[in-house]
């Protein structure tokens, strides 16, 4: 690969390219104030570009945030007394999943106009076989989760979530993730871990690289976006209190999705979903072929006709 500070091709992987990639990134992004929560779209937008994320300040109001928390706070509850809650990092950490069967708030928060809007300036929001847009997001959500740091969690493994695509990656993002912040993020409570401008180098990080990472600091009712290239990791709460957070994962509409959502959607939330939420979850296809079902899109079919002739 060329090194961006000479111009030289190297072998991917060679420690003196990591080096010389990792020095870049710092050195460009140490010049530059890093991120704060702001209401001014034009500098989300350049925050996305430089450093691979930005801070929408207040994207949660006082009556929605205490909603979500305690819908996130009963979702957690009910796991735990199911006997079956999923855990990692060490046991401390709960995450929930399939949020959108969980409560119509959950359900709200997906469609979230403006999480919408950046995800489709990520993704690109690019209309298949040049079909004229009809206003619909053209990306998907791949999951919906909940990510609860407890005390004495291990720190996650510094990654990108589009890790699971084979190198090289086209030089746009394939997926993205909106961070819901229900707590004020600390890096004593286990703040999300990330490395400014990462993104840039378009490759999953190289043990060691985590070293660079600092702690994504904000209020609660923050709303944390970020390109799906970000090198980043849950923290470890050291604290005596919860850290809870609220992901909504979307990807371009040709990747498999995270969470299965034709499979486990509660049918009554999907009777009930919006044109929005359709294409969101994958209930509605994708340009004129992709999604269809007996060759015309579901959205024009009535349950009967589901089956094949």
């Amino acid at each position: 690969m060329c090194c961006r500070r000479s111009g030289r091709c190297q072998v991917r992987g060679r420690e003196t390219t990591l080096a010389l990639e990792s020095e870049f990134v710092f050195v460009m992004t140490s010049t530059n104030a890093l991120p704060k929560p702001t209401s001014d779209r034009s500098r989300m937008s350049a925050d996305l570009a430089e450093h691979g994320y930005c801070l929408v300040a207040d994207a949660l109001s006082g009556s929605k945030l205490k909603g979500l928390q305690a819908a996130v706070d009963r979702t957690a509850g009910e796991d735990i007394a199911s006997g079956h809650p999923f855990v990692d990092e060490g046991g401390a950490n709960q995450r929930l999943w399939q949020l959108l069967n969980r409560g119509a708030e959950f359900v709200e928060l997906a469609e979230h106009p403006l999480a919408l809007e950046l995800a489709g300036e990520l993704l690109g929001n690019r209309t298949a076989y040049g079909i004229e847009n009809d206003g619909l997001p053209q990306f998907l959500l791949s999951s919906l989760t909940a990510n609860i740091a407890g005390y004495g969690g291990t720190p996650m493994l510094m990654h990108c979530d589009q890790g699971y695509v084979h190198e090289p990656w086209p030089d746009y993002p394939i997926v993205c993730n909106g961070g819901w912040l229900l707590d004020d993020f600390r890096e004593e409570n286990g703040a999300t871990l990330a490395i400014p401008g990462s993104h840039k180098l378009n490759r999953n990080p190289a043990p060691g690289e985590e070293k660079r990472a600092i702690p994504i600091e904000a209020p609660a009712g923050t709303l944390f976006f970020f390109d799906g290239r970000l090198w980043h990791g849950t923290g470890s709460n050291r604290a005596r209190t919860l850290r809870r957070g609220i992901f909504s994962y979307f990807c371009q509409p040709w990747i498999r999705t995270q969470e299965n959502h034709t499979a486990s959607i509660d049918p009554e939330v999907a009777e009930n979903a919006s044109p929005v939420l359709r294409r969101l979850v994958g209930l509605d296809a994708y340009g004129i072929s992709v999604g269809m079902i007996n060759g015309l899109p579901p959205s024009g079919l009535k349950s009967a006709d589901h089956s094949a002739r």
